[in-house]
Parts: structure tokens; sequence; C-alpha cells
């Protein structure tokens, strides 16, 4: 049995139900699910918050923070996701397996993430070639985080022996409100001061609602769409996702129109197929 805590404000009612009807589709003898009431960023808590930060970050930064301290007595490894969070049919199995596994070879880790966003196109190239390669395995891998650029807190597995040491570093940052918490996280991996790895490819992704995200500013919003799609793409089940795949390809199609850029997409398409013979 897993313990999953989704992270969800008090007016996102419809998003409620989506994570609800998810999880009613799995079996339920697997998951023990609870709703942690996420940080509104229009409180007076978050406006007399000092920081940096916009409030909807300073909101999602202190909900994943109260939430880490709502979970801290957890004996288990603990599943965290925000409500735009898409749990497939095999993630269970997966995330179980992996653990079991990191237990089994006494690995040392922190935080473990099965689904993060990728910022970089070179990181990206590599892991749609690992992707297909894995898949037609059917094998999974884990990702050193310390080695690469990743963002986002959408779905995170903490050690229960590392809740102490992740909030005390929290804690520890003076301005914890000058930069969102993912980023602060990854800034803590990438130190070595907490070990986080991926699951690859992902078991978990994002839904319909990333698109309409509450956090980011409008102006992000194209880039934030290509990340989620990819998030999609590259995750363990995009074959149940054709439909959303397909409708928002086309809102790309409309979007980018540079004639010079698109000249390109046939030539990294087979530079990453497997069609490409090295000589």
């Amino acid at each position: 049995m897993m313990k999953v805590c989704y992270i969800n404000l008090a007016n996102q009612i419809n998003r409620k139900l989506e994570i609800e009807k998810n999880f009613s589709k799995l079996n339920k003898n697997d998951w023990v699910v609870k709703r942690f009431e996420a940080i509104d960023a229009n409180s007076n808590e978050i406006i007399n918050l000092k920081g940096k930060i916009t409030n909807t970050n300073k909101a999602c930064n202190l909900s994943h923070i109260l939430c880490l301290k709502d979970n801290q007595n957890s004996s288990e490894p603990f599943l965290t996701i925000e409500d735009d969070t898409v749990i497939g049919q095999q993630t269970y199995n997966n995330l179980r397996n992996f653990l079991h596994q990191f237990k089994q070879d006494n690995v040392a880790w922190d935080i473990f993430f099965t689904d993060i966003i990728i910022p970089d196109v070179h990181n990206m190239l590599d892991l749609i070639k690992l992707r297909y390669e894995l898949s037609k395995k059917k094998e999974f891998i884990t990702i050193d985080l310390s080695r690469i650029n990743f963002a986002g807190l959408s779905s995170y597995v903490i050690n229960p022996k590392s809740y102490k040491k992740i909030l005390d570093l929290i804690n520890d940052n003076n301005e914890i409100m000058n930069l969102p918490l993912d980023l602060y996280i990854r800034k803590l991996i990438h130190q070595k001061k907490i070990n986080g790895f991926a699951i690859f490819p992902f078991i978990t992704t994002v839904s319909k609602n990333s698109f309409n995200s509450q956090i980011q500013l409008k102006e992000n919003e194209l880039t934030d769409h290509a990340w989620n799609l990819f998030r999609i793409l590259i995750c363990n089940e995009s074959e149940f996702y054709e439909q959303e795949i397909s409708q928002i390809l086309e809102q790309f199609n409309l979007i980018t129109n540079n004639t010079y850029f698109k000249k390109f997409n046939p030539i990294i398409n087979y530079l990453i197929s497997d069609q490409l013979k090295i000589k």
C-alpha cells in the first residue's frame, strides 16, 4: 500500500474531482489518498510574506513546506503530488519496485521524483532516444539528478529518514521566499547536500490542467506548454494520452510558424531515430 497526498487549492474543485476520478480508476486497495489544502496566494499570510518571488510562487513554496511538515512522522515513503498530476495504471507497481530495489541495494536517497521538467534541449534529445530504447526492452533506470538540469515538484517521494534533513536545510535558508522551492531543492541536489533521483521513463505525468498553470506567468506559457508536452510524451504510459497530445501539437503547429527552424524538424527527427546509421 502506498500513501499519497495531493496538494490542492480550495477553489480548484475541478482539479480535486479529476484527481479523485484518476484514483477511482485504479485499484483503491493500492493507495491511501488524502488531500492537503494549498495556501492561497491572496491570503494575508502570503501577502505579508517578504521575498522576491511572486505571491503565487510563495504560496506554492509554503504549501509544499507545510505538506512536508504534516507528513514528517510517516514511517513509510510518502508520495506527494500536485493536483495536475496523472497517476498511471502502472505507477503503483513501478514505484513499489523501485523503492524495494533502493532498499535492497542500500541506496542513499533523500528525494525521488516520478516526473520532472527538463528545460535543457540537449538533455531532452538524449532522453527521447533513451526513452525509445528503454521502452523496447520494457526497462527503467534511475537518473542521478545531481548531474542534470531539472525543475518541478509535481510528484515526488521523500525518504522517511530524510524529512528532518530536508526541512532543516529549507528552514536554514533565510531567503527561501526569494527562489521557487523546486529550484532550491535542485540547488541542494547539485551541491550534493541531499541525494535526489528520478525514475525514467517517468511513471507519472501532467494532466491537461498543467496547460493552464496557476503559478507561471502568462508570458512564459508557450515555453511551459512545450516542457509539459515533453513530459507527457516521455512518460511510461504516454500512449494513453494520444488525444491530449494531438490537441496540443495542433496548437504548436499554429503558433510556431518560423520557417527557418521548421526546416530542421526532419533532420532532428532522423538523428534521434533508430534509423540513424553511424559509419
